[in-house]
């Protein structure tokens, strides 16, 4: 049964006061997920959510460290915001003030992507398309500049799509492509900040979506996410270079020597020997891969 907190603990949580709050969870282990019972902008949210109105007057790293004590005390990372009206979860608040760090906590605890939205009876929009929004992009509450904020932004994208984001998602009810929402946000010549910098750092994040998406030939396996198979593209590239080296096809044979200035590694002769198994060549090749 859910129930009102104690006024200093609501204070407590807007703060940052870890200690406070430690000794209220150590008495009351079940009572994690209570809700403020006052009407002010923090009325009816649990602990866990007022973590974002704790971001947005104390350091990052603190609001950080609250949310990391909820969560391991079992906060229920799912919960809706006015679960009525088809309100967003926490992860979709973070996403939605570019929060990276708080993504990142929350997807390790378990937080569910692929969950849509209709805050205020809106059309409803999938977790991707709320963090690909431009609100704070020319004027953000934590006095990021659009260059930081877009530079957190690639951070979530990736977060999202590392833990099984679609490429195609719904935004507003309307099925939209990662790449479109990423264009729509490209700044105009109107725009306050130096143009070119905001849009070079978008540039960036459109480039991370077109690499995943040409990715997705590398298999058929509908059960594989998206990441999953932008991972794999690295290693089948190298046991096509395998098989060419193999038959001696390969054209880049002189240039490796001049790489390794002397004879081929023993470790990287055996990679490509043709007795070595495909299956042990991608696991080692899994292990290297920056993607995984």
């Amino acid at each position: 049964m859910t129930m009102v907190l104690p006024p200093e603990i609501t204070h407590a949580a807007i703060h940052a006061d870890i200690g406070t709050l430690q000794t209220f969870l150590d008495k009351h282990p079940g009572r994690v997920d209570d809700v403020d019972g006052s009407d002010g902008p923090q009325g009816n949210k649990t602990m866990t959510e007022l973590t974002l109105i704790c971001l947005s007057q104390n350091p990052p790293a603190r609001a950080l460290q609250v949310l990391r004590l909820l969560l391991s005390r079992g906060a229920d990372v799912n919960r809706r915001l006015d679960p009525e009206e088809g309100g967003p979860t926490l992860l979709q608040e973070s996403c939605l003030c570019v929060w990276s760090e708080g993504v990142a906590a929350l997807l390790q605890a378990g937080a569910e992507i692929n969950l849509t939205c209709s805050p205020g009876g809106a059309p409803p929009s999938h977790t991707m398309a709320i963090l690909l929004c431009d609100a704070w992009l020319q004027n953000d509450p934590r006095g990021r500049t659009a260059v930081e904020v877009v530079h957190d932004m690639r951070k979530c994208v990736e977060l999202l799509l590392r833990n099984g984001a679609p490429l195609d998602f719904l935004a507003y009810n309307v099925m939209r492509s990662l790449e479109s929402r990423i264009q729509l946000m490209f700044f105009n010549s109107g725009a306050g900040e130096d143009v070119a910098s905001v849009n070079d750092a978008l540039d960036d994040v459109l480039h991370l979506a077109k690499a995943v998406r040409a990715a997705q030939s590398t298999s058929t396996s509908a059960r594989l996410t998206p990441w999953q198979k932008y991972c794999l593209a690295p290693p089948k590239e190298l046991l096509r270079l395998r098989s060419l080296v193999a038959r001696g096809r390969a054209r880049e044979r002189k240039r490796l020597r001049s790489i390794f200035e002397s004879e081929t590694p023993r470790e990287f002769s055996l990679l490509f020997a043709r007795s070595f198994p495909n299956e042990l060549f991608l696991k080692v090749m899994a292990f290297w891969n920056p993607r995984y």
